[in-house]
């Protein structure tokens, strides 16, 4: 009987080990992956709009392309570093973002068209007629 618990006990901690190495992973591939920019998918009779939050990125550190039928949206938002300051609070994200959306068949993939303006990115793409 002793033994039977000895070996439960010993494969709960081979588990719980285990358990720690996956976490740990997983927090490491969260921590050095993309960003994802909030954003909403909006149709009207014309085609799509996507709005896109870009706050504090420049227009020359994104990168809009068509990958058969998904839009990427791609960059960096760089840190404004000051040296000469302790941060109390540091919420604010950077490094890489991207963003993949799926077109519905039914759009021109040619007709994409796009703006910047107080920080929003505004995606405009047609519907075939």
């Amino acid at each position: 009987m002793g033994k039977r618990i000895s070996d439960i006990w010993e494969k709960l901690i081979l588990f719980q080990d285990r358990m720690e190495s996956i976490l740990n992973e997983l927090d490491e591939r969260f921590t050095s992956g993309y960003l994802i920019l909030p954003s909403d998918i909006l149709e009207n009779e014309n085609g799509l709009i996507i709005k896109i939050d870009i706050p504090g990125i420049r227009e020359d550190d994104i990168r809009i392309k068509i990958d058969n039928r998904f839009l990427i949206i791609e960059g960096f938002k760089y840190k404004d570093v000051d040296r000469n300051v302790h941060y109390i609070i540091a919420e604010r994200r950077f490094g890489k973002f991207k963003n993949i959306i799926e077109l519905p068949l039914n759009f021109d993939m040619e007709s994409i068209s796009y703006y910047i303006k107080n920080g929003l990115l505004v995606v405009k793409i047609k519907k075939i007629k």
